[in-house]
């Protein structure tokens, strides 16, 4: 699909983060969903702000490739969680 080939490159990978805190998409306070989807055999953790009608829209995503070894779900999400915290640099809900 096209969004996959857009997100494999390696430039979108490095713009993406830049875009997220140069166009302050995140603010304090905003409330933040967190999933971990699979998606054809690819885990995805994806972070989306929620509006006030209800939507979410994604702001933030990681994937994990299997197989992982024990307990490494937990740390990779616990990693992730981190690198967007840092990232907004504001706390949110």
């Amino acid at each position: 699909s096209k969004i996959y080939r857009l997100t494999k490159t390696q430039r979108f990978q490095q713009w993406f983060p830049t875009l997220l805190q140069q166009l302050q998409l995140v603010q304090s306070g905003d409330v933040i969903n967190i999933d971990f989807s699979d998606f054809q055999g690819r885990q995805v953790l994806m972070f989306a702000k929620q509006t006030s009608a209800g939507r979410a829209l994604p702001v933030y995503f990681k994937f994990l490739r299997y197989p992982i070894l024990k307990d490494s779900q937990n740390i990779f999400i616990l990693a992730v969680l981190k690198e967007f915290l840092a990232l907004v640099q504001c706390d949110v809900r």
